[in-house]
């Protein structure tokens, strides 16, 4: 019995400022209650201005990928992590058998600005358009000071941090059944402890279901919020390798993973980010109406106070103290704090939280394979095998989280309102056959009021993938080695659209960051001429500083296309949330394929020009969807160019002494020269529909690179 014993730790600190640090541009212009400190809130806002066609102009500090200043700042972060591991091996006749145990603490402090502390204001399209939703312009809008909508981190806390016990027990076996026959077989145990706070009011758990916040240490809530340790979490593996014959192997093979995840899934990010710790800030009053006007500047907000206790900071709203409407519709909170079904105080109007399910389901991947492994010769082998994987309470795509508070598109009409003065009531002149505002069209505005997003870190979506996979493999002999592969694949996710709330299979269909068909070609080859080599093994010293010692190295990336989902410029005719997709109403045909690239129409046929502005209008294939509908055209059903591209270098060994050896080398990427175009613009009714602009990410023009190495 052999065993060994380790222990680690690891910490880092991130302190990060933004530009203007110290300014208060904002203040200076006189636009109240964005620089309101000295410190978090200093600096140039961020100012997202719309266009016609959604194009974006945009100024300040923020983070997304909107974002020109692309700063999660000021930001301060200490994380640090205690691990200890004890592992035990025994073997025993054909068994050798492993267990052992991993033992995590993990701490985090975070003081972020994932929406800048100084404001984000966006400027909308809409706020301007005329009747129907038709026209507009976020220009327009910001000249006039109308702000569509707004969002900031406010807090005063910088000392609430989390802490996490991670438990991993694993045993396993490895069984050499037969001289042939090997069997691995083993299971992992894994728990993860729900993360607690660090005191009373050092944390937030918003509860869906019943729309509270769960405050640490308080009514009832202990510091892990009463959210219960799962302890089912387990991963067992198998594994299993066949000798056919001696030039014949055959491999197989089942796994199951989790995953901690990243930015608050299951650690950190979460509960010192709600009330009372820190607020999102967030005022969204809808398409075609107004947040607040430059003047006037956003309402302030305290975090500390945000779930009420007096009047001036009560946590209450129209739904949840209809009392509090006055006759002429305006809204005076009469209960100086709104609770839920179980007492606690209610997630006020205008304030984002970040909420998690309190079952601690945790990110599963299960992963298996089949291979087929034959030598060919004595140095080459071929692989052929087949692999595929299923996701299970993962992130929708690339997102760990998204908005539970996303309106149907049901009952939409363009430019419906409330009755003036009321909060529940249509506007019967603006909201025909039964419309409605878009806030009752939230799923949570009749409930609790929220007109605000939430972020909700669900982990329940899931994903697919399956391939083909085929490998011609050299070994390095008599100056020759390559590798070749071929992969068919095909991979299925969700994209966060918007609409995952309401129906996710919306927004199911092909990754877009695959290719069906990949096939790579790798090889170097040492050229047989020159001293020791094939040929020419006794030339003279300068003929051999000439024609010996040269070695060819490529890279070949043959692939098909990416992805593309096609779009209209505007679906506000339509819907006002959700992804903004055309009808396909005949046979779309490739567009010219000739000529220049940036032309319309040059990768698909488009609508030539025609802005589809109105709800089931057509023009050409494409068609704007009919009222209250998306378009019949599914995510990533068509493909972008393919991809070709050779990458070659030569290099030039010499001998200057027996001890120095020098290398010249020529590098060409791109050695042929061709092009790869970048996915076309997707836009169907726009006039540069179809066009392509740019060359793929990661591939470039022709290149050429000189080098000289010495080694000594």
């Amino acid at each position: 019995m052999l065993t060994d014993f380790r222990f680690g730790y690891f910490r880092y600190n991130v302190n990060v400022l933004p530009g203007g640090f110290g300014t208060t541009p904002a203040k200076d212009a006189g636009i109240p209650g964005l620089n309101v400190d000295n410190f978090y809130t200093t600096g140039m806002p961020y100012f997202a201005v719309r266009w016609p066609g959604n194009a974006l102009f945009a100024f300040g500090y923020a983070l997304g990928a909107d974002s020109e200043g692309h700063c999660n700042c000021p930001l301060t972060e200490s994380e640090h992590q205690y691990q200890f591991v004890n592992n035990w091996t025994k073997i025993q006749s054909n068994h050798e058998i492993k267990f052992g145990a991993d033992i995590r603490h993990a701490y985090n402090l975070r003081v972020p600005s994932d929406a800048h502390r100084a404001g984000q204001l966006e400027f909308h399209n809409d706020i301007t358009s005329g009747p129907g939703g038709v026209g507009g312009a976020g220009l327009a809008g910001y000249l006039l000071g109308l702000t569509s909508s707004f969002g900031r981190y406010v807090s005063v806390s910088t000392n609430a941090y989390e802490t996490q016990p991670r438990l991993f027990f694993y045993a396993r076996d490895s069984w050499r059944i037969t001289p042939k026959l090997t069997l691995n077989y083993g299971l992992r145990w894994e728990i993860y402890v729900p993360e607690a706070a660090a005191g009373t009011g050092q944390g937030g758990w918003v509860d869906l279901a019943t729309g509270e916040v769960r405050v640490a240490g308080q009514n009832g809530v202990d510091l892990r919020g009463n959210t219960s340790t799962n302890f089912k979490h387990l991963a067992p593996r198998i594994g299993i390798a066949y000798q056919m014959n001696p030039r014949t192997v055959i491999r197989m093979g089942y796994g199951r993973s989790y995953d901690i995840g990243v930015f608050g899934s299951i650690f950190g990010h979460a509960i010192t980010q709600n009330l009372p710790v820190l607020a999102n800030q967030s005022i969204n009053p809808g398409t075609f109406n107004t947040a607040f006007t430059l003047a006037q500047g956003p309402p302030s907000f305290n975090p500390a106070t945000g779930l009420g206790g007096s009047l001036a900071t009560s946590n209450c709203n129209p739904i949840t103290d209809p009392t509090g409407v006055q006759s002429n519709g305006t809204f005076v909170p009469d209960k100086a704090q709104c609770v839920g079904a179980n007492g606690r105080p209610l997630l006020p109007d205008n304030v984002g939280g970040k909420i998690r399910p309190f079952n601690g389901r945790i990110p599963t991947v299960d992963a298996w394979n089949l291979t087929v492994q034959r030598q060919v010769t004595k140095t080459i082998s071929a692989t052929l095998g087949y692999v595929g994987n299923k996701g299970t309470h993962t992130f929708i795509g690339d997102n760990p989280a998204y908005n539970p508070n996303s309106p149907t598109v049901v009952h939409y009409f363009p430019g419906c309102q409330f009755l003036a003065g009321s909060a529940t009531t249509p506007d019967p002149a603006t909201c025909p056959n039964g419309a409605l505002p878009q806030n009752l069209r939230k799923p949570f505005y009749t409930k609790f009021g929220w007109t605000q997003g939430n972020d909700y870190f669900g982990n329940d979506a899931d994903s697919k993938y399956n391939s083909l996979q085929a490998t011609v493999e050299k070994r390095f002999a008599s100056g020759l080695s390559f590798q070749s592969s071929y992969t068919f694949q095909h991979a299925n996710n969700y994209d966060n659209n918007g609409y995952f709330n309401i129906d996710k299979k919306i927004g199911y269909g092909p990754s877009q960051d695959y290719r069906n068909h990949v096939f790579i070609l790798t090889e170097v080859y040492q050229l047989p001429v020159g001293k020791g080599k094939k040929w020419g093994g006794n030339l003279s010293r300068a003929a051999d500083l000439l024609i010996g010692g040269w070695t060819i190295n490529s890279a070949t990336n043959f692939s098909s296309g990416l992805p593309f989902t096609p779009g209209l410029s505007s679906c506000n005719p339509s819907i006002d949330n959700g992804p903004c997709r055309p009808d396909v109403a005949g046979s779309v045909k490739d567009g010219t394929r000739s000529g220049s690239p940036t032309a319309a129409g040059y990768w698909f046929q488009t609508t030539g020009g025609v802005t589809l502005s109105a709800a089931g209008q057509a023009a050409g294939p494409w068609a704007q969807p009919a009222l209250d509908s998306f378009g019949n055209v599914g995510r990533n059903t068509f493909r972008g160019p393919k991809l070709f591209n050779t990458d070659m270098s030569l290099f030039k060994d010499f001998s200057i002494t027996e001890r120095a050896k020098a290398q010249f080398q020529v590098q060409a990427f791109n050695v042929f020269n061709h092009v790869n175009f970048d996915l076309p613009s997707n836009c169907v009714d726009c006039g540069n529909g179809g066009s392509i602009n740019n060359i793929a990410f990661g591939t470039t023009q022709r290149a050429l690179t000189f080098g000289l190495k010495l080694s000594f």
